[in-house]
């Protein structure tokens, strides 16, 4: 609790009393998060189309403000943690990865690409996977070579 007392300025039963339970606070900075992630979809992917999602892709190993060596960490770590939460928390974190599979899923679609749905899902675990390395390397360079073989591999999808 010391570092939540520390952000929010908030001190022991009070940080309770204010937020509710460990699971309401944190389904707080998952609702939070997920509004950063929309922000993210709005300003990189509207209107969601292939060359948007190889955009956004290509902005992942860039460090700066915007970039998930500032927001890819909880999403990261609390997806390797999900048997361990309560069914809330485990559905507002799938709702927040449903959010950037439905975004990709809706660029495929619009652009024509054949099989939107295995396709969606396979961004949506390079998404992860390329979080998770540069989480695990602790560098945003460290996803760049998975970024390019998934800019190329997206680039090679045929439309229908």
């Amino acid at each position: 609790y010391s570092l939540l007392e520390k952000e929010t300025g908030v001190a022991g039963k009070s940080l309770i009393n204010t937020f509710g339970d460990k699971d309401k606070l944190f389904l707080k900075i998952v609702e939070m998060y997920h509004q950063k992630a929309e922000g993210k979809i709005d300003q990189l992917l509207t209107p969601p189309s292939r060359k948007g999602i190889i955009q956004f892709f290509e902005t992942l190993d860039q460090p700066g403000v915007d970039s998930p060596d500032n927001y890819g960490c909880m999403g990261v770590n609390t997806i390797f943690e999900l048997e361990k939460v309560s069914p809330a928390v485990k559905q507002a974190v799938e709702d927040f990865g449903e959010l950037w599979k439905n975004t990709f899923k809706r660029g495929l679609e619009l652009d024509n690409i054949s099989d939107p749905e295995a396709k969606s899902n396979f961004l949506l675990g390079m998404f992860w996977g390329i979080l998770s390395h540069i989480r695990l390397l602790g560098t945003a360079k460290a996803g760049s070579s998975m970024i390019q073989v998934t800019s190329e591999t997206i680039q090679s999808w045929k439309c229908e």
